[in-house]
């Protein structure tokens, strides 16, 4: 099915037609403009409007969807990808505009959908340059090194060459898996896998004292808010006393920068997690104004990518 009955769906079915060997066999589409709905393309009809997707997904025994709209939205072809994928239908897509070169849309730039195609913006690009005279030559500790966001900050931080990376979380196989490929795919030598809890005072008192951490990612938290109302007071003591105990050593470590991770969830909480990281926001707020040490707050949405995030599992 194309959804998409404008001049990039016309070329996209177009090209079916006449590429004999073709993967990919046309039965229709799918357009908003009421004046297209009925008609035929190429001699294939316009069943309906988009937001009928999973209607004929079902009628017609659709395999996969194409969307053929270079100027759709990220909001569109979000709306589009989750419905199909509801049905068990996955989508795949044209180009964004700015994406097609000569103006017309060929086979071979159909490819799947990215979450950058339903992020309705590009990405922001890091400021290398700022971050290198941050980063480069320090001891950077991450904590929650083996998570789905921590894993991602060490891949991002060694690019701007830190002396050393000390990798704390509390389970093995996470430390394991991150330090492997910072090692071997991404040949950064100087990473120090730790495996503790950081409400583990004696174990993480030693790791400061031994490498002295100059910029510390505070990444490791319980986020997943259901779980958390079930299990309150895990959420209180990791996210709020396990960030007050790391603060606190941080300051008497002589960290320059502290970097936690905190949540939209801590806005107006009305949940458990988000309370436990609001607690957390405020502490370090207090902290910030009497202390050397430099307290930053980030506060993450639904993060793209990262586990148990909405999106993946819609995709």
């Amino acid at each position: 099915m194309i959804v998409g009955a404008g001049d990039a769906g016309e070329m996209t079915v177009r090209e079916m037609i006449r590429q004999k060997d073709s993967e990919y066999v046309p039965v229709g589409f799918l357009d908003d403009d009421k004046a297209k709905i009925g008609h035929q393309i190429h001699g294939l009809k316009v069943f309906g409007k988009t937001d009928e997707v999973k209607k004929f997904i079902k009628k017609l025994a659709i395999d996969e969807i194409i969307i053929a709209i270079p100027s759709a939205s990220g909001e569109v072809r979000k709306n589009i990808t989750f419905k199909a994928k509801e049905e068990g239908i996955f989508c795949k897509t044209l180009p964004s505009l700015y994406e097609i070169i000569d103006g017309k849309a060929h086979l071979h730039q159909i490819r799947d959908i990215r979450i950058e195609d339903i992020l309705g913006r590009k990405p922001v690009n890091l400021n290398y340059s700022q971050l290198l005279d941050q980063l480069e030559g320090k001891s950077i500790l991450i904590t929650g090194a083996g998570g789905s966001i921590g894993s991602e900050l060490c891949r991002q931080v060694i690019r701007f060459k830190p002396s050393n990376l000390i990798l704390v979380d509390h389970s093995e196989n996470n430390v394991f898996l991150i330090e492997q490929e910072l090692s071997t795919k991404l040949d950064y030598p100087n990473a120090i896998p730790i495996v503790t809890d950081i409400r583990d005072n004696t174990t993480i008192s030693g790791v400061f004292k031994k490498y002295k951490p100059e910029v510390v990612f505070h990444a490791a938290a319980y986020k997943h808010v259901p779980l958390m109302q079930l299990n309150p007071e895990a959420a209180l003591q990791n996210n709020f006393l396990g960030t007050k105990a790391l603060a606190k050593l941080s300051i008497s470590s002589g960290v320059k920068k502290f970097v936690m991770l905190s949540t939209d969830k801590a806005v107006n909480p009305g949940n458990i997690m988000g309370i436990s990281k609001l607690l957390s926001e405020k502490y370090l707020q207090t902290l910030s104004k009497v202390r050397d040490t430099v307290f930053i707050i980030v506060r993450f949405g639904n993060v793209l990518g990262s586990q148990g995030s909405v999106v993946p599992r819609k995709l």
